[in-house]
């Protein structure tokens, strides 16, 4: 099975309600108390649905800090099979080739991208990427289902997303298998 998911935001303080110091934080962070309460259900949430042999596609910001924590966060994740489609927060995956240990990052992944991911499945074309599609884009392309992150499912209801075969697999909303991604598409 395919699933989709996108900003694990993996140690990422900021993002972490008991951790944060942004001013906005009631709109804009995760219920948790802590970091690794956050990761831990982050972890558990992907390995209570993606099997170890399934594929997950990850659209980008992967996780925070120093490279090390990318190689933390995806040792817990039981998935063999992830997809890495590199988000603007994804420098340590992008520019870090080994760790001290001699681990490389991106072999962590069995594909890492800067750029979309495309790929067909049950006669759909999905577009997989981190940002969502420009308002340019020609949406005028039957069974093509554009899959973004980057905005944390805080998109879900505009026109973009409620007209056209847009959605947004921000892990605020879940981890979506490709099937589930589908009936959401036909039922809007």
């Amino acid at each position: 099975m395919i699933y989709l998911t996108s900003d694990l935001h993996g140690y990422h303080s900021n993002i972490c309600y008991g951790t944060s110091v942004w001013p906005d934080k009631e709109r804009n962070c995760r219920k948790y108390d802590t970091v690794q309460e956050m990761n831990n259900a982050i972890v558990n949430s992907i390995n209570g649905r993606v099997g170890i042999n399934d594929t997950l596609i990850h659209c980008g910001d992967f996780a925070f800090g120093n490279p090390f924590n990318v190689y933390r966060l995806r040792r817990q994740i039981n998935c063999a099979n992830i997809i890495q489609i590199n988000g603007n927060h994804d420098n340590g995956i992008r520019k870090t080739s080994l760790l001290k240990n001699g681990i490389n990052l991106q072999s962590l992944f069995i594909k890492t991208t800067e750029t979309e991911f495309i790929f067909e499945y049950h006669g759909y074309k999905f577009i997989c990427s981190h940002y969502p599609p420009q308002s340019s884009t020609n949406f005028d392309k039957p069974n093509t289902i554009w899959v973004h992150g980057h905005t944390h499912n805080k998109l879900d209801h505009d026109e973009m997303h409620t007209k056209y075969n847009v959605i947004d697999v921000g892990w605020d909303g879940g981890v979506y298998s490709i099937d589930e991604i589908i009936n959401i598409i036909k039922n809007r």
